[in-house]
Order: structure tokens, then sequence, then C-alpha cells
């Protein structure tokens, strides 16, 4: 295919992109041909550059930014580039679920809304966010994970279904709350179950426990994970923020003061607790309900008990 000028603005290219794939193939002596599909939801490219030693952290899902040359031109479907970089420092202005690959997760409206979630936060919760999620490995368990292994949102992106409810549902019920801190309650609803990424690993038939999710579980993994991403930022928080965002994120209905975990004592950590509960228990009834009316399924999340549902032809209102 003959050389053609690229046929848009370089200038207008997103600067973030996540590396959907990459091969290399040796050439002449010890210089290698370099070609990669990066993807934003903007932009997907794919592009080309040669070089003398790979970079062997790139691999994918990583973020990179592609570093154009002054005359770039396609050829044969792949715009040449001087070299693709890995970006490993957080940014906070920029929006992570816009390069969610859509193989990870073929549901575009529920990136849409998780987008728009994310815009909602200050810069400070932005950058705290990125900082959690800026791991590849992290965001990409994230995104396309279970939210539990058989009870609530157990399907493939059944984590980022759940979270997109309750971000949706704690903007829904601040008004009925005042007393409530809109960042923090948000920044705790996008942040209260990414623990899970680390917490299940997939396997050839469905999730498990990983190894750390066995001996800490979810509540203290994403714990760790906010603590360090806190000591990173550039965009300081208050300390008191950290200390409410946290006990939303850890607080458990229903425990006693001696098991290490404390019940929900903020405005922030009651409204997450109903949030979750909503998104939780909907999900449930959702699964187990029968197809035509009276009783369903029975589950363990359900008291054991099965459900019992009015019969709502498809065509009715709900």
């Amino acid at each position: 295919m003959a050389e053609q000028h690229v046929p848009f603005g370089l200038a207008s290219m997103p600067r973030l992109f996540r590396l959907a794939s990459l091969t290399r193939t040796p050439l002449n002596g010890s210089i290698y041909q370099m070609e990669a599909s990066v993807y934003h939801d903007r932009a997907s490219l794919c592009v080309s550059w040669t070089v003398r030693q790979p970079d062997t952290r790139l691999k994918e899902g990583v973020l990179v930014s592609p570093r154009y040359l002054l005359n770039a031109v396609s050829s044969d479907g792949s715009l040449r580039i001087h070299r693709l970089v890995m970006i490993e420092q957080p940014i906070h202005t920029e929006n992570l679920f816009h390069t969610a690959l859509p193989a990870w997760v073929p549901n575009r409206d529920l990136i849409r809304r998780a987008s728009l979630l994310f815009e909602q936060l200050d810069l400070g919760y932005k950058e705290l966010l990125n900082g959690v999620l800026w791991d590849a490995e992290i965001f990409h368990g994230f995104c396309t994970g279970p939210s539990s292994l058989n009870g609530h949102h157990a399907e493939r992106n059944g984590n980022l279904r759940h979270t997109v409810e309750v971000g949706e549902a704690v903007l829904n019920l601040l008004p009925q709350h005042p007393a409530a801190d809109r960042q923090i309650t948000l920044a705790a609803a996008l942040l209260h179950d990414v623990g899970k990424a680390l917490e299940y690993e997939p396997t050839r038939t469905w999730w498990q426990l990983t190894d750390p999710g066995k001996v800490n579980g979810h509540k203290q993994l994403i714990g760790d994970r906010i603590a360090v991403a806190a000591c990173r930022m550039r965009l300081a928080l208050p300390k008191e923020h950290y200390s409410s965002l946290r006990h939303a994120i850890g607080a458990a209905a229903g425990v006693a003061f001696e098991s290490g975990y404390r019940q929900p004592i903020t405005p922030e950590a009651k409204l997450l607790s109903l949030a979750d509960r909503s998104s939780g228990t909907g999900d449930v009834f959702a699964r187990q309900a029968p197809k035509e009316g009276n009783w369903g399924r029975a589950h363990p999340h359900l008291g054991g008990r099965a459900p019992y549902m009015v019969y709502r032809p498809p065509s009715a209102p709900k």
C-alpha cells in the first residue's frame, strides 16, 4: 500500500491510550519492528516504530502515550511514530474509563455512566481514584471481574456494574442527606469494591479467591491501596477527609466493636451502606425471580428463602 498523509490532526489526539496489543519482529542485526494498537474512546490507532532495545514493560493493558514523528505518515494502515512511552505516574485530569478496552467491557453504556460519575469528582478525588486504578492489572480486574462469586452481580463486569449503580444511587439520595459530603460519598462509592480486583482472580471456568483475598479481604486490600495512593498525591486532601473516606469504605453494619470493624457512624458511610445494600439486594431478587410470577428460587442472601414476585407481562409498564 502506498504511503498516505495522516488524515487527522495529531494535536487533537488524546495524550493517553490503553495498549491493546503489541508485536515485535526482528529485522536486520539488533533492530526490531514494533507494531501496536492503542485505544481511547476518541481514537483507536495502529502504530509502528523501530527500536534497538524493546521496552519490556510494554504489555497489553498498560497506559501509553505515542511520540509522533514531525511528518507522520500512514503506511499499510499503520501510523509511523518515533516510539511508544509507558505512562507510569497517575495524571489526575485523565478519565481512565475512556481507556477501558471494548474487549474488557463490551457494554459501552456502562463505561459512559462510569465516566460521568468520575467527571463529577473534584481534582483531588480524581487523583486519588487514578492513583488506585492506574495499575493495569487492578483496573482490568475492576472492570472485568464479578462483585461476588455466587451472590449479587456475580458475572463478568459485575463489579463495575454494581459500582456504577451505587455511585448513581448515592447521588440520587444526597438531597435527602444534606449532612453528607458529596465528594467523599461519591469517591467512597467508586472505590468501595475496587479491592475485589485483588480479592478475586479468573480461572478457566470462573473466578476464585486469591491468597491475599483469603487472608485480608477486599476492604483491607482497598484500604491499603488508598493509603499508598494518598502518600503519592500532589493535590493534598484534608486529613479528616481521608479518615471519613476510609471509614465509609471499611465500616460494616451489624458488627461488634470488638471485631475490629466499625459500624457506619458518618452520614457518608450510612449513605454508602444504603446504596450498596439496595444494589446488591435488587440484583439478587432479579436473579432469583421466577419467569412468570409466583415463587422464585431460594438464595442464602435472601435468608435462604425464595422471593415472591407478582407476574408482569413483558409489555406492561414498570
